[in-house]
């Protein structure tokens, strides 16, 4: 078992929001060897739950272990259906429990992402809850500074033709007028 390569993976875990309650079952599939193996984990939000299922899977050219992916569903407590989308893990980052929490609720997330020439920018990111691909996954719309993004007093943002949304920390909430 290659300890950093354990250490790397707990740390991938803490920073995208699953805490440390999985470190025990991950170590314990790493020492089996075992070619993938997947953790599951749920947690509340308010008024309803996520159930998270995290696919890990060994390098087919050494002992290292990737936290690839995850599922998420979202499971709330009023008569509303569930709602799930798989969010990629790419070296330890990507979107977090909390976030895939607002996301599947409807709500717009603030990332940093990098583009194909390694260049970070900022982007609001939302889950399109009504159109899917082949995958099964909603279509995920960006809205960054290109796209026209008109700041009005501090804190609130104006989406042309769409709506005015109000930051609160790294979401938006949105008002229709």
């Amino acid at each position: 078992m290659n300890k950093n390569n354990l250490d790397y993976l707990k740390d991938g875990l803490k920073y995208t929001g699953f805490g440390t309650n999985l470190h025990e079952e991950l170590e314990k599939n790493v020492r089996e060897q075992k070619p993938d193996f997947e953790l599951r984990l749920q947690k509340p939000y308010f008024d309803s739950t996520v159930d998270y299922r995290l696919h890990f899977r060994r390098s087919d050219q050494s002992d290292l272990y990737f936290f690839n992916k995850y599922e998420a569903t979202l499971k709330p407590d009023t008569s509303a259906g569930e709602t799930s989308q798989t969010f990629y893990i790419n070296k330890n980052s990507g979107i977090t429990a909390r976030e895939a929490y607002n996301l599947l609720n409807g709500r717009s997330v603030h990332k940093e992402l990098v583009n194909a020439e390694g260049q970070p920018y900022k982007a609001w990111l939302q889950l399109d809850l009504g159109e899917k691909d082949q995958h099964g996954n909603h279509k995920v719309k960006q809205y960054h500074e290109n796209y026209g993004l008109a700041f009005q007093a501090p804190g609130y943002v104006r989406i042309p033709g769409l709506f005015l949304y109000k930051q609160e920390g790294a979401v938006l909430i949105k008002y229709s007028f």
